[in-house]
């Protein structure tokens, strides 16, 4: 066997060897470790009474779309556009969008001690440690007389 033909082979049993290592279907394998951080959420409807979800610990990186989810165990009604990539919530905790009223999204800003709407989509919007956001159910009309308790 001459030596280049040797070389081949040795490459290709690396390559092999490479292989099997990298489709490993080991779950030790393909953990990876997970940060996490707390956030609050206040779910503020119309009539219903408000409820505080304080500290809540979520994986690192976990958007409001999915906190929301997170909080209300699934209770919430949304349609999914493919073509924005983001979720149109229709309903949490049995409260349904009813025109003019709409959820709407709004996190607390520590610096001006205000509410403000959330400037991006929930899907878009990656939770960080420590933020408070609301879902309140808004009558879109008015806009100006939202109140949202103080975190």
């Amino acid at each position: 066997m001459t030596s280049i033909r040797l070389l081949r082979y040795l490459c290709f049993a690396a390559l092999l060897l490479w292989l099997l290592v990298a489709c490993s279907d080991s779950d030790e394998a393909r953990k990876v470790p997970v940060g996490t951080v707390k956030a609050s959420m206040l779910v503020q409807g119309e009539e219903a009474k408000p409820e505080w979800f304080r500290g809540i610990e979520i994986p690192t990186g976990t958007d409001a779309y999915a906190f929301t989810q997170i909080v209300t165990e699934g209770n919430m009604k949304s349609t999914f556009y493919p073509e924005y990539r983001s979720h149109f919530v229709e309903g949490i905790r049995g409260v349904e969008n009813q025109p003019p009223h709409y959820w709407m999204i709004y996190i607390w800003n520590e610096t001006t001690g205000k509410w403000e709407p959330l400037p991006v989509a929930s899907d878009f919007f990656s939770v960080k440690d420590g933020h408070t956001l609301a879902w309140h159910y808004t009558d879109a009309n008015n806009l100006e007389s939202v109140t949202l308790l103080v975190p």
